[in-house]
């Protein structure tokens, strides 16, 4: 049982929650399109876009339990040992599974896009626990849609609380309430 007095748990349930949903999406794809059963399933490289709270630098210690590769982009370079990389454009390329824990604002707005979804491929998944306003929605759903890029764990939405029922059609998305600020100390 998680405790409403701690937020960064609550919102890294719910990661845990949308990466475990992704796992088993991608271990579901992979036994339909391969006859390799012998590799292992879960070796995604994945990477943090995050900024300059906590959540990202926690996000990617618990991840490296999983003993994956790890980057991350950030304003700034941060002395931890994952693999920084200078720009989103160069993390999309190199990972598998994008998480997202940044805050909102001009600089944030749609920093996620048609472009940086493409790099990230038909292999990939993108974890949003930010905020909405990140991921240009129009251009997630298309990516969702037409298979740009494998799936997507989301718990926030453009226009909050509404999840868009293009979203809630397909199957490739994992879908979670908010809950990390629903709590006392984030109010």
């Amino acid at each position: 049982t998680m405790s409403t007095r701690n937020p960064t748990a609550w919102m890294w349930a719910e990661a845990c929650e949308l990466l475990e949903q992704a796992e088993r999406m991608h271990r579901q794809f992979f036994r339909l399109t391969t006859s390799e059963r012998a590799r292992p399933v879960w070796e995604p490289p994945v990477d943090v876009f995050e900024d300059k709270s906590e959540i990202g630098r926690k996000i990617a210690a618990r991840v490296a339990a999983f003993e994956t590769d790890i980057g991350y982009f950030s304003r700034s370079r941060h002395d931890v040992p994952y693999r920084y990389f200078p720009t989103l454009d160069a993390l999309a390329e190199w990972c598998s599974v994008l998480m997202i824990a940044v805050r909102a604002g001009a600089d944030t707005n749609h920093a996620v896009d048609a472009d940086i979804l493409k790099k990230l491929g038909k292999d990939g998944y993108v974890v949003n626990i930010s905020r909405g306003s990140v991921i240009d929605q129009k251009a997630l759903v298309a990516a969702l849609s037409e298979q740009g890029i494998a799936g997507a764990g989301l718990d926030v939405y453009e226009k909050e609380p509404h999840v868009p029922d293009a979203l809630t059609a397909l199957p490739n998305v994992v879908l979670s309430p908010h809950i990390g600020g629903h709590t006392l100390e984030s109010h």
